[in-house]
């Protein structure tokens, strides 16, 4: 899932830096900018990420002022000739609206849920003794009060202009200053993002056991990206991709989350420090030779009933054709396996919990 957001996160900075070179003067850079291009959204991001998590957390107070500033004057600029009428050509109706209205929701889950892999760099670090409240307000506040100002921005822009290209769509609703400021803002956010998922997949390269230094497992992360993001500019179309890849991540981390918050709810998030961190049979947690049965088994679930729901532009499945195409990948298999796993895993949980 990280690979994943990193090519659409990258591509989307590829996008600003082919705009800004075509703004310098650059016209049809063709294959040349398009490689050049991923090499510098990419490298800048493998710089922070590779640099460490001080500067990290420094720099991204300030790409996310710039990019709300930036998105604020640019609707400033467009809130007025926005289409408050606008539907699409053909409306659903019906059983169809029902339908539309759960696949816009499986679309939003799948950002959300893919926030799963870089949540812990925010609180990683700080003292053990920091209020959860404090953790949780800050982390949603600032999580889902940036996704709906960027999404209702998105909409209101999306009513004037076509977006299948996120970054040229832009350009004819404001002056020629405006539109730089936004191709910046674009490759701002796609760094900002990009940093994070690279520190945080080149420590999970690390947790699965490839004995590799952190900046090494970054450096293959990074050479990963780039050929995910060099085919999609010379081999797929972006859109198609991006919608490809969302649609499946509701099947895949809703049931991982769904697993690891029901364990946590059940051992009322007290953990065994070291024990957590010991890798042989000597841990309370080391299950069958090292794994969770019942969590895989959950999981398994969960995913089985995704595949089940789901309807998506990549796969339509058997159940949500006989719903007149309502997907429900994005909230039932987080049910189903969270109450698979309490159910098989709940006794010896609470147990392990009594015995301290």
């Amino acid at each position: 899932m990280s690979l994943g957001f990193k090519t659409v996160n990258g591509l989307l900075g590829v996008f600003a830096v082919l705009a800004l070179f075509e703004r310098l003067g650059w016209h049809h850079p063709g294959a040349p900018g398009k490689v050049l291009a991923p090499l510098v959204v990419l490298g800048v991001a493998i710089v922070i990420a590779v640099t460490g998590h001080r500067l990290l957390v420094r720099v991204q107070p300030f790409f996310a002022l710039a990019i709300a500033v930036i998105f604020a004057l640019l609707l400033c600029y467009t809130v007025g000739d926005v289409n408050w009428n606008w539907h699409p050509a053909h409306a659903p109706s019906g059983t169809g609206t029902i339908a539309l209205v759960f696949s816009a929701a499986a679309l939003v889950a799948s950002g959300s849920l893919s926030y799963l892999v870089v949540s812990p760099d925010y609180a990683r670090y700080l003292p053990s003794d920091t209020p959860v409240r404090k953790v949780f307000w800050r982390v949603l506040g600032g999580g889902a009060g940036m996704a709906v100002y960027l999404g209702v921005t998105g909409v209101l822009v999306a009513t004037r202009t076509n977006l299948s290209d996120p970054v040229a769509g832009v350009e004819p609703l404001g002056p020629g200053w405006l539109y730089v400021l936004y191709i910046a803002a674009c490759f701002l956010g796609s760094i900002s993002n990009n940093a994070s998922v690279f520190y945080s997949s080149g420590l999970a390269i690390q947790a699965i056991g490839i004995p590799l230094k952190r900046w090494l497992a970054t450096a293959l992360d990074a050479l990963l990206a780039l050929v995910a993001v060099l085919l999609i500019l010379f081999v797929y179309d972006f859109e198609t991709a991006l919608n490809d890849f969302l649609s499946l991540v509701n099947v895949w981390a809703g049931p991982f989350a769904a697993v690891w918050i029901t364990d946590g709810v059940l051992r009322r998030w007290q953990y065994d420090a070291h024990a957590i961190h010991t890798s042989d049979a000597s841990s309370r947690y080391w299950g069958l030779g090292g794994v969770n049965v019942r969590g895989i088994a959950a999981m398994a679930c969960g995913r089985g009933t995704g595949l089940l729901t789901i309807n998506s532009p990549l796969l339509h499945s058997w159940l949500s054709a006989r719903l007149g195409g309502t997907d429900l990948s994005w909230f039932l298999p987080i049910v189903v396996s969270g109450a698979v796993y309490a159910l098989l895993a709940g006794r010896r949980v609470r147990g392990e919990v009594r015995a301290g």
